[in-house]
């Protein structure tokens, strides 16, 4: 446990500048305009569906069968709970799931969503599981701050920001 402490620890400053960006504080105090809101989920989910692949893919690989069910475990987590609140947004932009299949990936999105493939192709489990984790880890380090701000509170995206500071991502502190 040691090392993942240390691997946190040197990470948070690039997470806290996450925190200072903008877009982060603007969805915190409610500012953020929708329409850019709706950008993010719409990426978000395109990136999800790809995440959920890797983790396809690291299952695919994996031998012993602690690590599929450990992959599997996250997988669950990524295709079911962490949807929910996605879904409800894509419902009120009158969207679905199935709108996104048609909508192509920003460049941004794009490479790191490539970087997780070329990393999975590896077949090593230990390789795609830290490619994987950061995004996991962030959210939840970064949204725990923001939930502890009482202006997040009455935030328009204080259900979204609630539900990436739960426990079930996983914050080491």
């Amino acid at each position: 446990m040691l090392f993942m402490e240390g691997i946190l620890k040197q990470n948070m400053p690039v997470w806290d500048k996450c925190i200072a960006t903008f877009f982060v504080q603007d969805m915190k105090d409610g500012k953020l305009p929708i329409k850019y809101f709706k950008e993010y989920m719409i990426q978000d989910s395109i990136y999800l569906k790809n995440y959920a692949r890797v983790y396809g893919k690291a299952i695919y690989y994996a031998e012993p069968l602690r690590e599929i069910q450990l992959y599997y475990s996250i997988l669950n987590f990524v295709t079911d709970t962490e949807s929910a609140i996605r879904l409800n947004y894509l419902r009120q932009f009158g969207m679905t799931d199935d709108d996104i299949e048609f909508i192509d990936p920003l460049p941004e999105n794009q490479n790191y969503i490539d970087f997780l493939f070329e990393t999975a192709e590896c077949g090593n489990g230990c390789e795609i599981l830290m490619a994987l984790l950061p995004c996991m880890l962030s959210y939840s380090y970064m949204f725990r701050k923001l939930a502890e701000e009482p202006e997040s509170r009455r935030s328009r995206y204080w259900d979204f920001i609630q539900d990436c500071a739960d426990d079930r991502y996983v914050y080491l502190e």
